[in-house]
């Protein structure tokens, strides 16, 4: 779990994000998870006592995709149980590197929770932007129900 001033990079799909570094529940290697060798969007789960925690592996547009040689998986806290998104790398960010300004997409939100970002960050000639984690954890627990 990252710091209250940091932020995690996440690249899958061939884009990268932002997530708030307080908003990580738990960041595992590959190798520490159950992973689906069947493919399909669950990528693995966390194991946690009796329970198992989904990660999916979506695409650069936030659809579902099957399998990938992803290497890590970012989990967020859930109710009834936290959820999380596979990656092919992730990189811790202190806040003192990253600038993020707030951000409103236009049109109406595409979720009931609201829209999937609530930051930007532009520098080096990309623009970041950044998960609003309540909303990205309520969109993986729907994926779930689709499963």
């Amino acid at each position: 779990m990252a710091g209250e001033n940091e932020y995690l990079r996440i690249d899958f799909g061939g884009a990268a994000f932002l997530l708030p570094g307080r908003a990580s529940l738990a960041v595992e290697q590959r190798e520490n998870l159950l992973v689906n060798e069947g493919g399909g969007a669950v990528g693995a789960w966390r194991a946690a006592g009796k329970d198992r925690w989904p990660a999916f592996c979506l695409d650069r547009n936030l659809q579902l995709l099957s399998g990938g040689g992803w290497q890590w998986a970012v989990f967020l806290q859930f109710d009834p149980h936290p959820v999380g998104l596979v990656a092919d790398e992730v990189q811790l960010l202190p806040g003192s590197e990253v600038l993020v300004e707030s951000f409103t997409p236009p049109g109406t939100a595409p979720t009931r929770k609201g829209h999937l970002f609530c930051g930007a960050s532009v520098g080096g000639g990309q623009v970041l932007f950044e998960f609003d984690p309540n909303v990205l954890a309520a969109l993986l627990y729907q994926l779930e129900a689709t499963q």
